[in-house]
Parts: structure tokens; sequence; C-alpha cells
């Protein structure tokens, strides 16, 4: 069985059902999608409310169980609007929907349907920066997941443009700039791809940027600095952004990469000189950050002596049920997971971990992984391994968090750069090329076919793709649905 968090928000829905404790027990849950019996499409969406008649303190979180003792996500309200992935089949679901109050009442309600498809969005849009040509690229999604250039093509950005990264729905695109300090954000354009700058854009970071990310909710970005701090930003209705109060936010030393939570309430960054993983709670209406329990985190070394295996993290990512943490190691051949606690955002190294992709000697060079990212359907995990040139692919257990190396698939051997993201659609996984390996190459985007049922890649047809105005150094990459 696999489960991954697709989209958060509160909207209404037609069926109803409520189970109480007992006529005066505390809380009551009333779980209005999915319909009790019904057949539905994965990713399944659920809605659920919670209240407390006898508690006045309140509801203190609500959880789905899609499987007898998993927790598959949870959210501390007393609403919830998720939607998780199940595989087809024709054995009907048996789920749970729990809540707690905050005076130690529980309830549960049981919700089973059958899954008969699923329904996951495809990539609709690519973007990628080219530090050196100042701008952000714009391509479109064709069926067989191979890139075209939109109308547009590009956007100029000043100040060499380095990482970019679009809010969930894929409405608005953010990207940092190294030599300007700047963060710039863009509507896009839902049927054409077209960028247009928001209002008041750009704004100064007052540091190098290293790494961009956005909140589900597209309420807040995140930018990680060399200054060793991540600043915060919160999205008007009008589409600019306002510095969040506190910013920056201190990290440790020499963060490179951030990335928010599936449910949105916390942010984790991977401190590379430091040595150590940096996790915040997301106050969810100001946006402001706060160090959660045990944080920093040191990831432990592996089977490598004087090595780093599992240590030094470069780059992270959350599973796509934000169950876990993916944390490689960039000098070392290992890859710490840590399972999320939905409770306080702490995190507990998942046993055998550091999982190893290769065996590094004191005197080797590691594999140098420079970026890390899951397929929609939770399956699959692909670190590019800059120094090796491969993509090593491991299969990712849901419910553990446990991995098992596949294979180091070398087919994007000479044409590997920075950094790769998977598509929502579980098809793709999608790529930056590298000057420094691709010779003889235009720089541009390399895009990978996803075999459903080994994991394993295949070059797209025409990979690599050239930017659309003959790109100098492609840096960051973002996929939209």
């Amino acid at each position: 069985m696999k489960f991954s968090l697709l989209a958060l928000a509160l909207i209404a829905s037609v069926a109803t059902l409520s189970l109480n404790a007992s006529a005066a027990a505390t809380p009551q849950i009333e779980v209005t999608s999915p319909a009790p019996g019904s057949k539905v499409t994965s990713p399944v969406n659920y809605v659920a409310n919670a209240f407390s008649a006898l508690c006045a303190k309140g509801i203190a979180a609500i959880r789905i169980y899609p499987s007898p003792g998993f927790n598959g996500f949870t959210v501390n309200a007393a609403s919830l609007n998720a939607n998780i992935d199940f595989q087809p089949s024709s054995t009907p679901y048996n789920t749970v929907v729990q809540a707690w109050d905050n005076c130690g009442g529980v309830v549960k309600a049981n919700v089973s349907f059958t899954v008969t498809g699923t329904t996951f969005p495809s990539a609709r849009f690519i973007y990628s920066s080219d530090h050196d040509g100042n701008k952000v690229n714009g391509f479109i999604v064709n069926i067989n997941g191979s890139p075209s250039p939109t109308a547009q093509k590009s956007v100029a950005l000043p100040g060499g443009p380095t990482r970019v990264a679009s809010d969930k729905g894929g409405f608005r695109l953010y990207a940092v700039t190294a030599t300007s300090n700047q963060l710039a954000g863009y509507f896009i354009d839902r049927n054409t791809g077209a960028l247009t700058a928001v209002p008041g854009s750009p704004v100064a970071l007052g540091a190098t940027p290293t790494s961009v990310a956005v909140a589900p909710s597209g309420k807040f970005v995140y930018v990680t600095t060399r200054s060793n701090g991540i600043v915060g930003f919160a999205v008007q209705s009008n589409g600019s952004v306002v510095k969040i109060a506190g910013s920056p936010f201190p990290t440790q030393e020499l963060p490179t990469t951030v990335v928010v939570s599936a449910a949105g309430n916390y942010v984790y960054v991977a401190d590379w000189s430091g040595g150590t993983v940096d996790a915040y709670s997301i106050n969810s209406v100001n946006g402001a950050l706060t160090p959660v329990p045990g944080e920093p985190y040191s990831p432990p070394n592996g089977e490598c002596g004087g090595c780093t295996d599992g240590g030094a993290p470069f780059t992270l990512t959350t599973d796509r049920n934000g169950n876990f943490l993916i944390v490689p190691g960039f000098e070392g051949g290992g890859v710490n997971v840590y399972k999320i606690d939905h409770a306080d955002g702490s995190l507990s190294l998942v046993p055998g971990s550091p999982f190893i992709s290769r065996i590094v000697h004191p005197e080797e060079i590691g594999p140098e992984p420079y970026s890390v990212t899951v397929d929609a359907d939770n399956r699959f995990v692909y670190l590019y391994e800059q120094h090796d040139a491969d993509i090593a692919v491991f299969s990712l257990n849901p419910t553990t968090g446990q991995l098992e190396l596949l294979t180091h698939n070398f087919v994007a051997q000479q044409c590997g750069g920075d950094e790769i993201v998977a598509d929502p659609s579980g098809s793709f996984v999608y790529g930056t090329t590298d000057g420094t390996f691709c010779v003889g190459i235009p720089q541009g985007i390399f895009g990978l076919s996803i075999n459903q049922s080994s994991g394993d890649v295949t070059k797209i047809p025409g990979s690599p793709f050239p930017t659309p105005e003959a790109g100098i150094q492609v840096d960051g990459i973002a996929v939209t649905p």
C-alpha cells in the first residue's frame, strides 16, 4: 500500500459520517469525505471536523490511519482536509479517522471505501534558472514528458538566479538571485505558463541565498542564506511578499537546502559546513519559526571509519506524506532517514540508517549527492550524485521509512547538474545540466521516464533539452502541476 499527501484546504463535501463515543462523550468527529462504502479514485480526499462540547480547551489533533497502526497524516487542528494516495484494489480499505481533545478525550470514525483508480495531476510547466544568463526559463510539458519552451520562453532576472520553487498548486513561482541577493516572485499563467512579476518584486534578502521553499498552503516562502539564517516571507493577498517578523531565523553553519513538511507545519534545513540538520515549527498565523525540541540534529556516520557516510548533509527532502525526512551525506555514501514526530516536528533516526549508496573509504571522495527527490507515488527515492555522475535509485518503505538500494543509473552521466525533481504524476524525473559534465551539450534540462515497476529511469526522447535562449549556467528547476 502507498500513501501520498497531495493537498490541504478547507472545503465542504456532501456525504456525512458522524461517530460519537457515546451520547455524552467528548470529543465528537464528523467525516464528510470520503462517503462510507463509496467507490473513489486515488488520491482519496479526507475532510473531517471535530468538536468538544465538554472540553473548554478544544480539539488537539485529527489523525488519519490508512491502515492499522500506521499514522498516514496528522493535523494539530479541529479541521482536516488531506489527499492520501492508495493503490487501486477490489478489496475495500477500512480506514480510521481519530480526534483528540485537550482534556484527554478520544473518538474514532471508521471509514471504508474502494479505490477504483488513480488521478495524479500531470506535470504542466517546468521552470529553470540561468545564473550567468540572468533569466528564468519556462517550458510546457508534453504528454510524453518532453518539455517545449513556452511562448514567452524566459523572463529577465538580473542578479544571477540560482534556485526556483513553486507553490503546490502551480500558481506562483519564486526565484532567488545569488549576486544581487534578492527574492523574485511571479504569477504563473495557468494556460500558457507565462510569468508576470508580483507587486514589489524583487525584494532584498540582505544576504546571499542558497535555497528557497514554499509552504504547501502558498502562504509562506522561506530562503536560506550564507549568513547562517532563514529569511521568511508572508504572501499577501495581491501576491506581494512581506518579511516575517523575527527574520532571519538563525541556523547552524552554511545552510544549503530548505524544505517545508507536507502538512506545512515544519521547516527542515541541511547545514553543510555544520554537518547538522535544523528543525523548526511554523506559526500557522504569521509564519514565524521556532526551533523544535532536540534541534540541531547530527546525522551519524556509517560504514566509513574516517569518512562521513550519512553525515555532512548538502541536500534533504521529505517523503510525499511528510512522515520522514531523507538526508543524504554529501561526502559519504550513506542516506539517513528520520521519522518526523507530527506532534512537535522532532526527529528520530529510522533503524538501519544510514542506508548505503556506495561504500566510501577514508582516502576516497564520496558520491557528493547534490539533490534528492521522491516520486509522487511515494515508492522511490532518486539521489543525484555529482561526483559519481549517476542517479542512485532506492525503494522507500512508506510505513517504516527504510530504504533499499535498487540500482545506480548512469543515464545522466556527463549531463548532470545541481538539482533533480520528480514530477507530480509520478512518471518523470527532471534535472538541470551542467557545463562541467555536459561536454558539447547545450545548457538546459534532462528528462527521465520512471519505470513504474522497478523505479529505474530511461531518457525521455530528445533529452537533454536546451534552454529556449542559449543558456549559460542552469542551476535550479521546478515542476508544477
